[in-house]
């Protein structure tokens, strides 16, 4: 797992620092335009989204143990706010191998109790901040009850057949968009980037923006 890891993370920083940005400026200067099979792919087939009829999904799939993805966070909450009523957000905790899976039972466990808000940003901050080794179930059944969340409730949920499901379900997803790393964001089940391609966290929020709204256009000439 480690090493996978690892891997994973040094093709990012590779592709962070050298890759064709999609940035403000050059979108400014009109010399930059997204481009199929560069700055994103088209998934082939494309998978089923949960959003609700006229309405684009946009999905986050991430890992607390991974530094893009903390970085990439408040990238992903300024977007956030200005995103439009029809785009619904969606985050899959990544299982990309069994070392990754407490993470996810953590997110879908807080999600269960409504606790979510209080707990994902503040796994992120503790791992990647203050260093916490936070990464085993009886660890993460600590730092939720170190918020006031009620131990049993939470260990319960952790290992709940609900949790269990989707986790499934996040997989499967993971399996037919082909996501090798992390962060990468799809769109509407047809599109994906990541920050090998889109070569920025601010590249990889702009085609977030960008694809959406081709989606949302798309759609309302359908309609």
């Amino acid at each position: 797992m480690r090493l996978k890891y690892l891997l994973s993370v040094s093709v990012l920083s590779l592709a962070f620092g050298v890759s064709t940005p999609v940035n403000a400026q050059e979108r400014t200067a009109g010399s930059s335009k997204p481009v199929e099979g560069v700055h994103y792919e088209r998934i082939e087939p494309s998978q089923t989204t949960s959003a609700p009829g006229g309405k684009v999904e946009v999905t986050e799939f991430f890992w607390y143990g991974c530094p893009h993805c903390y970085r990439f966070e408040p990238y992903v909450k300024g977007w956030l706010k200005n995103k439009s009523e029809d785009v619904v957000f969606t985050r899959v905790p990544a299982v990309l191998n069994s070392g990754w899976e407490g993470h996810a039972r953590f997110y879908y466990a807080a999600e269960a109790l409504g606790v979510l808000n209080m707990l994902h940003e503040s796994l992120f901050i503790a791992i990647h901040e203050k260093k916490q080794r936070l990464y085993k179930e009886a660890d993460l059944i600590d730092f939720a009850e170190s918020y006031g969340i009620d131990r049993e409730a939470f260990a319960q949920a952790f290992r709940s057949f609900s949790v269990d499901v989707k986790i499934r379900k996040g997989r499967k997803l993971i399996e037919g968009a082909n996501i090798t790393g992390v962060p990468a964001v799809m769109v509407n089940g047809k599109f994906l980037t990541s920050g090998s391609q889109a070569g920025s966290y601010e590249g990889m929020v702009y085609l977030m923006h960008h694809l959406a709204n081709e989606e949302l256009a798309l759609s309302s000439e359908n309609n």
